[in-house]
């Protein structure tokens, strides 16, 4: 942790601070603290020993002296010592408690201040954002528009409590012009006294009309529900009785141009949310009146006009404010009297009156990664709001440590709530949140139900034993009835309250008729997305794409822009290219003429400029408009491997066939042993360990092959959460351990467009982070996958030539009949580019490509209709029971084990087998069925597959095959019982404090791209 240990920041009255200095050291390397920068019923609210002297591993000597103007966000802040005229207690004198101000109007305007007994402390907002004094928080720049305003408006407030009584008559108070109105006329919303006082001082604590705390005597069910914390179970029930509930709710947004409207004014709350309630009703043909729940749009409570509304309009409940995080949790509760908790909605602005309202409270969520050891975060509210997320094993464990603060404490109903592009755009986030819907299934007190589901059973409390007889949860028990409607009518509509929009596609009018669209469209891929105009898309969510019938133009949803780019739409503040018109893309070389344009040896760039044949593709361009690296597919590239020549291809250093499914030696099907490969993504460590040891190292008895060797795997290691000691114990155990990058980067376009020295850092520095912390010195880690699978074509390749990597296990191979053996990259791919991003190797390299066969989903393959295969297990996404998997597992495994005996992958993620216990089982007995029943069959590493192939035996010979021996026994015992908990931190990751588990020796600093050996050297 890092204290400071001298700030000092100077100013004059006529000038900002120009310089700051903050020196820190390096207070407790101990410390444990991560600081990080029936049916399921949902809610919607609808709107090797190589040495870092590896060639191009770059020695970088970098000296901090000191770390130039280093303010905290959160934690210790920069005091300011002021030299000018004025004193800090005249600059605190009307401002209230934490509140923040600016010294000067700047034109980034990040910088505030506010009082503290320590004098002046300095806030500074993260680039990018503004500081709004307002709102008192950090926000996007183009959203803040008071930069120019030194401190927060202030307005008159009532003389609420003076010594002597100002209004001497009964029922009234005064205002702060000392005018007397009725107390009833305080906090109603309009402004009653001249100077408008009587609308200031308007929150739970000060509204004179407020709701009185909790009663129990007076609140009583079926119609209200309050306690003085918020934590008490209805009818005081044993929680061991009360069945577990859980909420999901998707929010989609609805399209609001101003926000502020929603604190202000309550006709427009009624326009809005009854308005919307209408278009439902209609339209979605609903008549039943279920539709009885709202939720603020940004969660920005609209005070009592949102809850006068809401008893108006007769709904039921909300679903807007959040409590703090906190344990045990709250229960939702009606608000006929006092919130249980301090308002801490966003916008601060909740209720202060008796409403006859039921509150469906967002208890906020514990973010940590590891609760037991992790400082206090603040919670979020929304699961999308939780940045700390990464990836699906984060997630997983996030779910179920939230999960159990409620099952294991009251009870009170854990609130699950989404945007759902966050699920959609993060698979693996998606698949750890269904397996834990399915994990949850199996238990008998959890129920996944509708908010007003919520209510009803608050209103009944029902104890477990009678729950599934409870009649309300009967109701809406059975899906009713078919569909509606098989093609909904698609209506292109306009609104004069909406200028200029229409449906989402529609054919274009084109507003200058000079334009053809056949010009548009000449030279454009099929399918591809532009914008016509980037003068007047502020919004930046129009495109169209040419089509048959014209331009069909599309609009992105409210809240995201258009990104031409990745052709898809997404956050809007992530889009960078809303000044492009279109995907940015390279002029084609003039490979192909009807004379000859160049000399021999040489090629013509698309301006006829001619260049050496070689300097085409190979990265970097070199003609003067950039074309010779605009064609540069595996078909296209001039200098592509040539197509398999199986008389200079030979065993045992390259092996290739024309179609991909020849075995090696030629030999016999039925000669050939069955190899089954299995290998899981991402890091090792405590949330996974158990499960790889219930499927290789079983506690009762160890899984062995025919040969008596102990079954393997392969695991990919990426480096961030990886606890190097449990991969030093898998290691020893025999399992082959390879790289799968250190920083994991969640930008797919990085690893598709990767320099070599990106890989060299990202691949080569992982194998020294792993031979270094795992204590690997036999040289064994020789693969690599790359993340999300994105090929990084040529330079990938080239680097693993360059480190000496062995093989690549990245590039999918379509489904097909009989599968693909693995390959050399001396010759041409047998198949397709068909990886992610299709940014396949199109030069010769001296490695093998450890080919992913995609599988095939179907439930049954002899009448199901063709569908497009999956490489990764976990994403053949229609494996929803137990009874599926075993038949795809079984069907997949004939389909190699009949045909030409190619290597058998099965690709996981952890998460996926770990979250559903059901699967895991099928996986484990469908292993121990074929080992039972097949003698020929072999579960090994992805090496011992190519070792193999190098020196193919048959079956016969394979017990006693060399290669498979070597690691046959496990060796030694564990290097250590108790690993380092190594706090460690890195310059590269400012903020983080990570702990690095290991049984070697605690490095200096976390290890990451720069510096790998942890040694800060590079």
């Amino acid at each position: 942790m890092f204290t400071m240990t001298k700030v000092l920041i100077v100013r004059s009255v006529d000038h900002p601070p120009v310089s700051c200095i903050t020196l820190l050291t390096c207070q407790s390397r101990a410390s444990a603290i991560k600081t990080v920068n029936s049916k399921v019923k949902m809610s919607f609210f609808l709107q090797d020993g190589q040495s870092v002297s590896r060639s191009r591993m770059r020695i970088k000597v970098q000296v901090f002296a000191v770390l130039i103007c280093f303010v905290l966000v959160r934690g210790t802040s920069i005091r300011y010592r002021r030299q000018d005229t004025f004193s800090d207690k005249d600059l605190c004198e009307d401002k209230n408690p934490g509140e923040y101000f600016r010294l000067y109007a700047e034109d980034d305007c990040r910088d505030v201040v506010r009082c503290s007994v320590q004098g002046l402390l300095a806030l500074r907002c993260p680039a990018g954002l503004a500081f709004d004094i307002e709102k008192q928080t950090c926000d996007w720049r183009d959203a803040v528009k008071n930069c120019d305003t030194l401190q927060k408006n202030r307005k008159p407030q009532p003389l609420l409590s003076t010594e002597e009584p100002l209004c001497t008559e009964s029922g009234k108070l005064a205002c702060n012009n000392a005018e007397c109105i009725d107390k009833t006329l305080f906090c109603d919303g309009k402004p009653d006294c001249q100077d408008e006082s009587d609308e200031n001082a308007c929150s739970i604590d000060q509204d004179p009309n407020r709701a009185p705390v909790c009663d129990p005597s007076e609140c009583t069910l079926p119609d209200c529900f309050c306690s003085v914390d918020g934590t008490r179970i209805p009818d005081n029930l044993e929680p061991e009785k009360v069945p577990q509930m859980v909420l999901i709710s998707f929010d989609d947004a609805v399209n609001i141009n101003n926000i502020d409207m929603y604190n202000e004014f309550f006709d427009e709350w009624t326009k809005e949310i009854a308005g919307s309630r209408l278009i439902i009703e209609k339209f979605a043909n609903i008549t039943d009146n279920s539709v009885v729940g709202m939720r603020a749009p940004y969660l920005r409570v609209g005070g009592n006009n949102q809850f006068l509304m809401m008893e108006e309009q007769s709904f039921l409940y909300d679903s807007t404010m959040t409590a703090p995080l906190s344990n045990p949790p709250l229960w939702p509760y009606t608000l006929y009297y006092k919130m249980p908790h301090r308002c801490h909605g966003n916008g601060q602005k909740c209720p202060t009156r008796p409403h006859a309202v039921w509150e469906m409270v967002m208890n906020e969520l514990d973010r940590r990664d590891d609760p037991n050891f992790d400082e206090d975060l603040p919670g979020c509210a929304m699961v999308d709001s939780c940045s700390t997320i990464i990836n699906g094993q984060q997630f997983y464990n996030f779910l179920n440590h939230n999960f159990n603060r409620h099952y294991n404490s009251n009870r009170a109903p854990l609130g699950l709530y989404f945007h759902a592009v966050w699920l959609k755009n993060n698979p693996e986030l998606k698949i750890s949140f269904l397996n834990w819907i399915d994990e949850m299934l199996n238990r008998n007190d959890v129920y996944f139900v509708t908010m007003t589901q919520a209510i009803q059973w608050i209103q009944n409390p029902t104890e477990l034993g009678a729950i599934q007889n409870f009649a309300p949860w009967k109701e809406d028990c059975d899906v009713q009835g078919q569909p509606h409607c098989h093609i909904p009518n698609a209506c292109p509509l306009s609104s004069k309250e909406l200028a200029g929009e229409g449906a989402t596609i529609v054919k274009r009018q084109a507003d200058d008729e000079t334009v053809d669209d056949e010009d548009l469209c000449k030279g454009r891929e099929p399918g591809e997305y532009f914008r016509l105009s980037v003068d007047d898309n502020d919004d930046c969510r129009d495109v169209v794409r040419c089509s048959v019938q014209g331009l069909l133009a599309l609009r992105c949803p409210s809240g995201l822009a258009f990104d031409v780019e990745k052709q898809t739409c997404q956050w809007k503040d992530k889009v960078k290219n809303c000044d492009q018109r279109e995907k940015p893309s390279r002029p084609k070389p003039l490979f192909s003429t009807s004379e000859p344009v160049c000399p021999e040896g040489k090629l013509s760039c698309a301006d006829s400029e001619c260049l050496d044949r070689a300097l085409f593709c190979d990265g970097k361009p070199d003609c003067k408009d950039e074309s010779d690296e605009g064609a540069c597919t595996v078909d296209q590239d001039p200098n592509r491997a040539g197509p398999c020549d199986t008389s200079q291809c030979n065993l045992p250093d390259c092996f290739c066939s024309a179609d991909g499914t020849r075995i090696p030696g030629n030999m016999d099907p039925s000669a050939t042993p069955q190899m089954v490969t299995i290998s899981f993504d991402d890091a090792i460590n405590v949330d996974n360990i158990d499960l790889y040891f219930d499927i290789f190292h079983p506690a009762e008895k160890e899984r062995k092959n025919p040969n008596g060797c102990t079954i393997k795997g392969t695991f990919f290691l990426s480096h961030k959460y990886a606890n190097y000691s449990a991969v030093q114990e898998m290691h020893r155990r025999g399992h082959e351990i390879a790289v799968h990058s250190i920083t994991h980067r969640n930008d797919e376009k990085f690893w598709t467009e990767a320099t070599v020295d990106d890989w060299v850092q990202e691949m080569a520095g992982g194998r020294l982070i792993i031979e270094k912390f795992a204590n690997i010195s036999d040289g064994s880690v020789i693969g690599v996958r790359a993340p999300y699978l994105r090929v990084g074509g040529n330079n990938q390749f080239g680097m693993m030539e360059e480190q000496g990597f062995l093989y690549d296990s990245s590039i999918t191979a379509p489904l097909s009949n009989p599968p693909l053996w693995p390959y050399t990259l001396y010759f041409r791919m047998p198949h397709k580019c068909h990886g992610n991003s299709h940014n396949c190797p199109s030069r010769s390299h001296a490695v093998w490509e450890m080919v992913m066969n995609e599988m095939d989903r179907r439930d049954d393959p002899n009448f199901d209709e063709d569908l497009p295969g999956c490489a990764m297990v976990d994403s053949c996404s229609n494996i929803n029971t137990a009874e599926q998997f075993a038949n795809f597992l079984r069907h997949n495994f004939n389909r190699h084990y009949n045909t030409n005996k190619a290597p058998f992958g099965l690709y996981f993620h952890a998460s996926w087998l770990k979250s559903n216990k059901n699967f895991r089982q099928v996986f484990i007995d469908w292993i121990d069925e074929v080992l039972q029943q097949r003698s020929d069959v072999y579960f090994v590493t992805m090496t011992q597959v190519i070792q193999w192939m190098q020196t193919p035996v048959e079956s016969a010979a394979a017990k006693d095959f060399p290669g498979w021996k070597e690691e046959c026994d496990i060796k030694g015992t564990p290097y250590c019982s108790l690993p380092n908990a190594c706090p460690v931190n890195t310059k590269e990751l400012p903020g983080e404090t990570i702990r690095l588990h290991t049984c070697m020796q605690c490095p200096d600093n976390y290890p990451w791209l720069e510096d790998p050996t942890g040694d800060g050297l590079i």
